[in-house]
């Protein structure tokens, strides 16, 4: 992988950038612009986060998809 710095990552427009160091948890991967975090420690909080909240997620994914359907419904 190309080493690029976060400044040049924001000069070509890109979303990450690369530094070819480890992050704070040892990971050696591309970080995010937006939150310097890095994409692998990034998925692994989404994992966890989504292991705890199961129920809660699910929740508001069946709310989501029912008022988008009833939204469709009603503009057609």
């Amino acid at each position: 992988m190309e080493i690029i710095t976060k400044q040049q990552a924001l000069d070509k427009g890109l979303k990450r950038f690369f530094t070819g160091e480890p992050c704070h948890r040892g990971h050696i991967s591309e970080r995010f612009i937006a939150m310097d975090k890095c994409v692998t420690c990034n998925s692994e909080i989404g994992k966890l986060y989504y292991q705890k909240n199961k129920e809660k997620i699910s929740i508001q994914r069946k709310k989501y998809y029912k008022e988008l359907k009833a939204k469709k419904q009603i503009t057609s």
